[in-house]
């Protein structure tokens, strides 16, 4: 970890309890974690951040690590479909890290909200208004030490739809960051296929049947195709190791 030019410390991986050897993936994660603690101490040694920032931001990584280290089929399945559509797409290295990083955060805000909410099918008024208040809740939640404003934007127009009918700024097209659009396919097909929403768990093929119908209206059409043509590597690769 450094601050300019001065190494402050280091991070030491080992151990990993799948006993997987450890990939890119891991060094994306671990490296944008790095930066980020970085820029909190940074901060802390400049008393840019007194006592009460100090506690709000630790409490804050702790949650964002809490997040990180959630180990069910969700969480695991969406960062490798992000990374692996964000290579389709020919993304820079870089960008391809902040993806994956953000594919891991960025419903933090979701926390926050009872889960009988999120799971009823009629919401009132207030309450769909509060749920579409969690990106601003997840940009909140990682304020003290989120530097990048790609990464807040990433996270802030997550729910915005391609014909410009989505939230919270009712963005159209390439309008919406790169990283939302393709978050805004994987979220939707992780949430249909894991999570039991509105008394109902879609197959696999309803979920991409789903998404597909939706291409130009609420996905962009060329990471919906992106989307479908890494389903269908997975599947062949899947095959061939049976």
């Amino acid at each position: 970890m450094r601050i300019k030019d001065q190494i402050i410390g280091v991070v030491n991986l080992n151990n990993k309890k799948t006993a997987e050897p450890f990939n890119t993936r891991d060094l994306y994660i671990t490296s944008a974690l790095s930066e980020r603690v970085a820029h909190f101490l940074e901060k802390c040694y400049a008393d840019v951040y007194k006592d009460a920032d100090i506690n709000r931001g630790m409490t804050s990584f702790s949650n964002l690590l809490d997040a990180i280290k959630k180990n069910h089929k969700k969480i695991t399945l969406l960062p490798d479909l992000v990374l692996r559509i964000m290579d389709k797409l020919g993304a820079e290295e870089e960008d391809k890290k902040k993806a994956l990083y953000v594919s891991k955060i960025y419903d933090l805000g979701l926390a926050c909200i009872d889960e009988s909410i999120l799971m009823k099918k009629d919401l009132l008024p207030s309450e769909m208004q509060f749920i579409r208040m969690h990106p601003y809740t997840s940009v909140g939640l990682l304020s003290n030490f989120e530097f990048s404003e790609d990464i807040k934007q990433a996270i802030l127009h997550h729910h915005e739809r391609y014909d410009g009918t989505g939230y919270p700024d009712k963005l159209q097209g390439s309008e919406i960051p790169l990283i939302s659009r393709v978050l805004s396919v994987v979220d939707s097909y992780a949430a249909m296929i894991f999570r039991k929403s509105y008394g109902k768990m879609n197959t696999h093929e309803e979920a991409v049947a789903d998404i597909q119908a939706g291409s130009g209206s609420r996905y962009d059409p060329e990471i919906v195709k992106a989307f479908c043509e890494v389903l269908e590597e997975m599947k062949a690769k899947t095959a061939q190791n049976c």
